[in-house]
């Protein structure tokens, strides 16, 4: 029986280790002659835990209504602490109802992914399976109520620095916003919309 057993990156090099059980000999397969002598080192684990590149995190869910919860309360735990924790959580539920409601992602066997960058500028995006219009703000007069159903990027372009979107209507989109987390978030309200980029 062949299993893997875990993978090992060493700068742009990564190396599998697979370790195979026959008549109870472990061979190692792969790797470099240091790996498979087992003299490789990559530091301790706060070292790796708290390197200076962002944490990332990808997850897939199914495209019904109340994974748009789950997505949503798996971004609020990863901000706990930040004071942006709800702005994020959000966001998250914003672009994944949409995802939900008005792509193909809300369709029988229909998903979605969430992906979330926690940095100073944090990433925060959603894929759907398109199938929609184009996801845009619509522009409100000033001093007009937001029209139930037709304000989840209004809002979401108050919360972020910036907003945009990619993809095709064909193969999907992916709908992001770069949230800050130096301010509060506070002196967003009231200000002007921000513009979808590309």
């Amino acid at each position: 029986m062949t299993s893997l057993d875990k993978v090992m990156i060493h700068g742009r090099r990564a190396a599998r280790v697979i370790r195979a059980d026959i008549g109870g000999v472990r061979r190692r397969q792969g790797g470099n002659r240091k790996m498979r002598q087992g003299e490789w080192r990559q530091g301790s684990a706060a070292e790796w835990l708290w390197s200076p590149e962002p944490m990332r995190w990808r997850r897939t869910y199914s495209g019904r209504p109340d994974q748009v919860t789950a997505a949503r309360v798996f971004a609020a735990s990863l901000f706990a602490g930040t004071a942006r924790e709800e702005d994020v959580a959000v966001v998250v539920a914003e672009l994944a109802t949409n995802a939900v409601r008005h792509t193909r992602s809300g369709e029988y066997r229909g998903w979605f992914g969430l992906e979330v960058t926690l940095a100073e500028l944090a990433y925060i995006s959603v894929t759907d399976l398109g199938g929609g219009g184009v996801p845009t703000v619509c522009p409100q007069p000033a001093g007009s109520d937001l029209e139930c159903g037709k304000r989840g990027l209004v809002i979401v372009s108050k919360l972020a620095v910036s907003i945009g979107v990619h993809g095709s209507v064909r193969t999907g989109h992916t709908v992001w916003a770069d949230v800050s987390l130096l301010d509060t978030g506070e002196d967003k309200v009231g200000c002007e919309e921000n513009t979808l980029a590309s």
